[in-house]
């Protein structure tokens, strides 16, 4: 701004000096006057009129798998879905998953009529299904692989989960070797800690599961 108006103002004197050797002093004085009421609009102008530049900060929370599309992957589905949103992903390494605990969860019923608690089973399953996200999306086809508990170690509770808390929950894999996986999970309530464990699954085909199934095509026949 102030570059463009020095050379406006050396171009605007060198109009004015050759107006000026031709003898016209009338002339040169009406254009300074125009020249400086001009100048003064044009910064009135500038400091009424321009809006200042103003720096925004983004305050959410980045969402990278809603619940429709973890549904795409996991097979669990209300009310057994236990993971909202995968809002960190780093294949191979970390899932960050979120879980909104509300006073309409089933399983309020009757755990504890009165004094409602989140069961610590369900929060590993929590766990699990989080952990589910990362390890079946490094698969070409996840809608035809199933993740199935083989152990759970080192499981502590640290505080109760109650309707109203959000649960963050922090997936690491540490190993996988051929189907078997290991992940760490820690859970995490207002930046404070409510559960950890180890989980030990193992990545299988869910037609041979359907396969191994006790029920038969017979019984699950339509009586005619």
């Amino acid at each position: 701004m102030k570059k463009s108006s020095t050379w406006y103002l050396v171009l605007w004197n060198q109009y004015l000096r050759g107006t000026r050797n031709q003898g016209s002093r009338t002339t040169y004085l009406l254009h300074s006057q125009f020249f400086i009421l001009h100048s003064s609009f044009s910064i009135l102008y500038s400091s009424f009129f321009i809006p200042p530049t103003v720096t925004v900060e983004q305050n959410y929370m980045d969402i990278i798998f809603d619940t429709a599309q973890i549904q795409d992957t996991l097979p669990h589905r209300y009310p057994f879905l236990l993971v909202d949103r995968i809002i960190e992903l780093d294949p191979g390494k970390r899932v960050v998953g979120l879980k909104n605990v509300t006073i309409n969860e089933p399983f309020f019923q009757g755990h504890f009529p009165g004094l409602p608690v989140m069961p610590g089973v369900l929060i590993i399953e929590a766990m699990a299904q989080t952990g589910g996200m990362l390890m079946l999306g490094s698969v070409n086809d996840p809608q035809a692989k199933i993740l199935l508990f083989t152990g759970i170690d080192e499981a502590k509770f640290r505080r109760p989960v109650v309707p109203g808390d959000t649960l963050r929950i922090e997936m690491t894999l540490l190993r996988f070797k051929g189907k078997v996986c290991k992940l760490q999970g820690r859970v995490f309530v207002e930046d404070k800690l409510a559960a950890e464990a180890e989980i030990t699954s193992v990545l299988v085909d869910r037609s041979t599961l359907r396969k191994q199934s006790p029920v038969s095509a017979k019984e699950t026949e339509t009586p005619a």
